[in-house]
C-alpha cells in the first residue's frame, strides 16, 4: 500500500563508531569495506554519526552525514566523497526487446508472398 519510489537510491549504512577498530592512519575505503565483507558491492555507502572516533582515518564513502564528517574531521582524519553513478531503470515493464535483439527500431522489408 502507499507509493514506494522505485527510482530512490537506497543506500548502505556504517557508523563512525565501526570504524574504531581500524589501525591509525588507514584508508577505509570501499573495496576494503567489501573485501572485509563489512558492506555489499551493489550499493551505494554512507556514513552516518553514531558512535566516537579517536583515530586518525582516510574515509572513502559516497555520502557522508554531516556528524560523521564533522567526528571523523575532529579525530584528524580525512573525508573522501566518491562519485555514484545509478543504473538507470527502464521506466516500462520490461526491457526494450528492440533494443535487446539488436534491432534498435529497424524495420525489416515484407516477405514477397
Amino acid at each position: 500500500r502507499g507509493f514506494n519510489n522505485k527510482w530512490a537510491v537506497k543506500y548502505q549504512t556504517l557508523n563512525v563508531g565501526d570504524l574504531t577498530e581500524w589501525p591509525e592512519n588507514e584508508t577505509v575505503s570501499v573495496e576494503t569495506l567489501i573485501a572485509t565483507r563489512t558492506i555489499k558491492k551493489n550499493a551505494p555507502l554512507k556514513v552516518l554519526g553514531d558512535g566516537e572516533i579517536t583515530t586518525k582515518l582516510t574515509v572513502e564513502a559516497h555520502k557522508f552525514s554531516a556528524g560523521a564528517r564533522q567526528k571523523i574531521e575532529a579525530a584528524g582524519g580525512i573525508c573522501v566523497d566518491l562519485p555514484w553513478a545509478p543504473v538507470p531503470r527502464s521506466r516500462s515493464r520490461g526491457p526494450n526487446m528492440a533494443m535487446v535483439n539488436g534491432n534498435k527500431g529497424v524495420r525489416r522489408k515484407a516477405k514477397p508472398a
